[in-house]
């Protein structure tokens, strides 16, 4: 089976600010139970952008070259050539927060019997080391469980970047694919596709 890897190449920020220090919400497709999303944060520290640098990062490779950018998720290639990924880009507005005090917020605002605690299988099926939580499809959103997290953080919400996905037989065989897009009212974003 083919396996699926999303990689972060760039953000820029298109406000006049000297410095940001951003994290981002991620929530994806639970790779082994259709019904649910999985969510984490990425990366484990705030990322510093600063107007020296033009307001934009672009993210190191990792590892041995065989990454372009910051790894977000790694996973087999869905059946059906589609994927969903959200991506809500935050303002820290602490020098650094643990993504572990993130997530625990999070889990306060759910009810026990729509957390699954098999965070190890999730994170295990994502090749990520970031904790992921379990939900249920129909609690994310802007108006469901993200949504009101945004809403009620001591963060600020900066914008909202969809990156979902339907991948034609072409763009399989191509194997690596560049995208970029709008941040919603803020800025831009690059990121890769990686189909293997």
């Amino acid at each position: 089976m083919k396996k699926i890897r999303l990689e972060i190449d760039y953000i820029e920020i298109k406000r006049k600010r000297r410095k940001w220090n951003l994290y981002m919400i991620i929530a994806t497709d639970d790779p082994s139970d259709d019904a649910k999303t999985v969510i984490t944060t990425v990366p484990s520290e705030a990322i510093k952008l600063r107007k020296m640098d033009g307001n934009r990062v672009d993210f190191e490779s990792e590892g041995s070259g065989q990454t372009n950018g910051l790894i977000v998720l790694e996973r087999d290639l869905p059946s059906g050539h589609s994927i969903r990924v959200r991506i809500w880009l935050v303002q820290s507005r602490e020098n650094l927060r643990k993504a572990g005090e993130v997530l625990d917020e999070l889990g306060k605002t759910m009810k026990k019997e729509d957390l699954d605690v098999t965070f190890m299988d999730v994170t295990e099926a994502l090749g990520s080391v970031n904790p992921w939580i379990a939900v249920s499809k129909d609690l994310i959103g802007m108006s469901g469980l993200v949504g009101s997290f945004l809403r009620n953080s001591r963060d600020r919400k900066m914008g909202f970047l969809n990156l979902d996905e339907n991948f034609t037989d072409e763009e399989i065989g191509l194997g690596e694919l560049d995208r970029f897009g709008k941040i919603t009212s803020v800025g831009e974003a690059g990121w890769t596709w990686i189909i293997e």
